[in-house]
């Protein structure tokens, strides 16, 4: 029983011994008490606070000023974007109703948010100005024609013979598959 606390006093004594060394040399730093005010610990957890209570001010002060800069906007700009969105839908119903030789007054308002995404047809201009656009590329491609590619055994015979529907090993597949079901 004594050599079992001799031990225990001794790997104490040791451990504590190391301790000191390390501090020395610079490898591990003094524990520090949170509550000394000289300590770093306190400093840096004193600086966290601040900032916190900083953070929170400044986050106030922008939400204050963002609203503030919400009501002033819209006192300012609300009349003027009411009536050019006024102007915009106008003129689309104008427009719409144009195509439609006065038939029809567009159904919803939804029609209005899509109209950029409808590709209006083109004049006959631009369908004359695509032919000929069409035409000096296929010139283009005429003048600098190669000889064609010798195709391999397989690729004459994947062009032949295209695959259409399931293969046979798959229909077998199916079969078996529905027999056991």
């Amino acid at each position: 029983m004594q050599k079992v606390i001799k031990g225990f006093l001794a790997r104490r004594v040791v451990e504590k011994m190391r301790d000191e060394e390390l501090e020395f040399l610079g490898i591990v730093k003094k524990p520090q008490n949170p509550n000394d005010p000289k300590s770093d610990l306190y400093r840096m957890n004193k600086h966290r606070e601040e900032m916190r209570e900083k953070q929170k001010d400044t986050e106030k002060e922008y939400q204050e000023t963002l609203g503030s800069l919400k009501d002033e906007l819209m006192e300012k700009w609300e009349d003027p974007l009411k009536e050019k969105m006024m102007r915009e839908r106008r003129i689309w119903i104008s427009e719409f109703m144009e195509r439609n030789e006065f038939g029809k007054i567009p159904d919803t308002v939804k029609d209005f948010y899509e109209k950029d995404k409808l590709k209006i047809p083109p004049t006959a201009e631009e369908i004359e100005m695509m032919q000929k656009i069409a035409e000096a590329k296929k010139k283009e491609k005429g003048k600098g024609k190669k000889k064609k590619k010798q195709l391999t055994e397989k690729e004459k015979f994947a062009k032949e013979n295209p695959r259409n529907g399931p293969t046979e090993t798959v229909v077998k597949m199916q079969k078996e598959i529905e027999k056991h079901t």
